[in-house]
């Protein structure tokens, strides 16, 4: 059947309108018991607050509505206040409140198991009966404190919590948000910056992007789902292309140009096959390693160390670190070299030497295309293809770098894999890459792409 040019443009911008919705979109809500089926009860009143899910704190509209003589919550909407216009709308999490306040399967009260651990058999007790139960193993610990492990939530209550367990019981082990939220990131940035860089150290400019990569961060249903919803909209209506990793198919994946599903836990394979096409194919930006990186470096093969500023008198002192210049071939001060050498290695005082980047290459070089591609199901063609789109549109090209992810044991080196794919790109601290928010600091060069002293 053929297709008229008028059916043809109400098609594309029926799809232009589709790209530019909110991600966030209304969840199918599970029917509250006592509740008609034919819909939500009516609402008796409407309550405006804040979701306190995650740090966005959306504004909320909570509808009350009387069941069975009882006043239930009915539904949770978005707020759309003139006051709060940086909002764009809630994820589905606020959206289940009514299910997890009322749901039968609710736990209510502290519940002691009575069966083997893993046989899921438990039995209701009193908060008194806990509370001494939990005060009784915490006394036979008390020699032992390292034994003890104290979870806690977030925020004033939490950290007396943790105050109480670390000072008064003497446990090192204590845990609370961060530590199941951005750690894993944290950790990974801290190898490439120096230290810990949280998840609103860098501003995604999805407005100016020509190509967004997202590998286990999904705008649309995870944290901070409305103010990242905004500006993601904003940058596909400005024609950003978008290629999606997921383990699967969402309302993300719909949006997105090209989508690949991918067992859990696999994106630090994709990111590591990523490096190695780009450095092996010599894709990155030489002239924003050179300038904001300690990629020409120079190290010792051995002890892959920096070349120690003592062993050159000239160098003694001087706060810079040593390099191949390329200009005269010559071995200088990077302060003082005309073409810092990104790929040499030879001899220096009778030792072997290459640079930090020739380092990262090496250590990479295992982790092929086709090596992930076993591990992912992605085809390594594929990968080589993304690797080669994301240097052609780079600096406007980058891998979003999340808050969390995977939520699998190699988290830490998948944020540092993914960070670095942005780096050796140029696409960190610039337009349509991560861009330094307004008011936060810059980060100080040189960028390190292997986590190690730049200096003496």
């Amino acid at each position: 059947m053929g297709i008229t040019r008028r059916e043809m443009l109400k098609l594309t911008a029926a799809t232009a309108a589709a790209t530019a919705l909110p991600l966030s979109l209304p969840r199918p809500r599970t029917v509250i018991a006592g509740a008609e089926s034919s819909g939500s009860p009516t609402a008796t009143r409407i309550a405006k607050t804040a979701c306190i899910i995650c740090g966005q704190k959306c504004p909320l509209e909570i509808h009350v509505a009387k069941v069975g003589g009882k006043e239930i919550v009915s539904k949770v909407v978005y707020s759309r206040d003139p006051e709060y216009d940086q909002f764009f709308g809630i994820c589905g999490r606020p959206q289940t409140i009514p299910e997890l306040r009322f749901l039968p399967e609710r736990i209510r009260k502290p519940l002691l198991r009575v069966g083997e651990r893993g046989e899921g058999k438990f039995k209701e007790i009193s908060w008194e009966e806990a509370l001494n139960i939990l005060a009784e193993r915490i006394k036979k610990y008390m020699d032992e404190p390292w034994r003890i492990v104290a979870v806690s939530h977030q925020g004033f209550e939490g950290g007396l919590v943790r105050k109480f367990f670390k000072k008064v019981i003497g446990t090192p082990n204590t845990t609370k948000h961060c530590d199941t939220c951005h750690t894993g990131m944290d950790i990974g940035h801290k190898f490439i910056f120096g230290s810990p860089k949280g998840p609103s150290a860098f501003q995604p400019d999805y407005a100016n992007a020509d190509l967004v990569v997202l590998m286990g961060r999904n705008p649309a249903g995870g944290i901070v789902a409305s103010a990242w919803s905004k500006i993601f909209t904003e940058g596909r209506a400005n024609k950003m292309k978008l290629v999606v990793f997921d383990v699967r198919e969402s309302r993300l994946t719909e949006l997105s140009d090209k989508y690949y599903i991918i067992p859990p836990g696999t994106d630090l394979a994709i990111a590591l096959a990523l490096l190695n096409v780009i450095l092996n194919e010599r894709l990155y930006n030489v002239d924003y390693l050179i300038n904001w990186t300690n990629a020409s470096m120079l190290l010792y093969v051995d002890t892959l160390e920096p070349v120690k500023l003592e062993d050159n008198p000239y160098m003694e002192k001087k706060k810079t670190y040593l390099v191949y210049d390329g200009y005269d071939q010559r071995f200088k001060l990077k302060t003082e070299a005309k073409k810092p050498a990104l790929e040499f290695e030879g001899e220096y005082n009778g030792r072997s030497v290459k640079t930090v980047l020739l380092v990262l290459k090496d250590a990479v070089k295992e982790y092929t295309p086709e090596w992930a591609e076993r591990i992912t199901g992605i085809p390594a063609g594929e990968i080589r293809w993304l690797a080669h789109e994301m240097a052609r549109a780079a600096p406007r090209a980058f891998i979003d770098h999340n808050y969390k992810a995977t939520r699998y044991y190699n988290e830490g080196m998948f944020s540092r894999a993914k960070m670095l794919v942005n780096v050796l790109l140029g696409s960190v601290g610039v337009k349509g890459g991560l861009a330094y928010p307004a008011g936060k600091p810059k980060l100080k060069s040189p960028i390190s792409i292997l986590g190690i002293e730049t200096t003496k």
